[in-house]
């Protein structure tokens, strides 16, 4: 394969995931490491893990991610996996970063008791990789993870106040719009004045096909936006 036609296979597969289908990245990629006969090419090896990551093959991603030493993602989907054994030893292996204050504290959080007294990583930790986080407990069913969030989001609200707001997001992205908009209600009580809330609970209406419901999320979004012409043309549309 050409340096010209590799290109263009990469971004073949790149635009799939951008599109979320997730299965014909991966394929894309096994296809270029077909053509050229090698396994070691970073870039297509790193997308293939995101794709597996994303198809709910945490372990075999977690796999590749070690194989190219980016230690925080294999951590992460191990994880995803359960094994928070392997998740630790990965995470003393990586960088420090955010990704790996995230994940030493998730795996701290998901070993303790219910009195919640472990570290926080604090604020901009949490609005970076919450809603992210919550969304994949969910695809991968961890009910266990995702009740535990749940359980403490009092305690997670002291130091992050957006937890409602992302879980109820997570479940929007997900399309189980009853979930999110309870959630969002609840998040709404706490953030009157957050323009994502309002939107967000519009969406959630309108996909239920309750635009009557949605318009007054929407009035709210478009007093606080006057200039946005998105808001305007939902409004029209609707």
């Amino acid at each position: 394969m050409t340096a010209y036609n590799r290109t263009m296979s990469l971004e073949q597969a790149l635009k799939y995931f951008r599109e979320a289908d997730f299965a014909a990245a991966l394929n894309a990629c096994i296809k270029i490491e077909q053509d050229l006969h090698q396994a070691d090419l970073k870039e297509i090896q790193e997308l293939k893990a995101r794709c597996l990551l994303e198809l709910k093959q945490a372990q075999e991603a977690s796999v590749i991610f070690e194989e190219l030493e980016l230690y925080s993602q294999a951590a992460y989907a191990a994880i995803l996996n359960r094994d928070l054994e392997r998740a630790t030893r990965l995470y003393k292996e990586a960088e420090y970063s955010p990704a790996r204050k995230w994940g030493e504290f998730l795996i701290a959080f998901l070993q303790s008791d219910d009195k919640l007294s472990i570290a926080s990583p604090g604020y901009l930790t949490f609005r970076l990789y919450t809603e992210a986080t919550i969304g994949y407990f969910l695809t991968y069913d961890l009910k266990d993870y995702f009740d535990k969030f749940m359980r403490h989001r009092n305690d997670l609200i002291q130091v992050y106040p957006e937890t409602i707001k992302d879980i109820g997001s997570a479940y929007l992205a997900r399309k189980e719009y009853q979930t999110a908009l309870v959630l969002l209600e609840e998040a709404k009580s706490k953030f009157v004045h957050d323009t994502g809330v309002h939107f967000k609970s519009a969406m959630a209406y309108f996909a239920l096909d309750m635009p009557e419901k949605a318009k007054p999320f929407l009035n709210t979004v478009a007093k606080m936006l006057p200039g946005s012409t998105l808001i305007q043309r939902l409004l029209k549309i609707h």
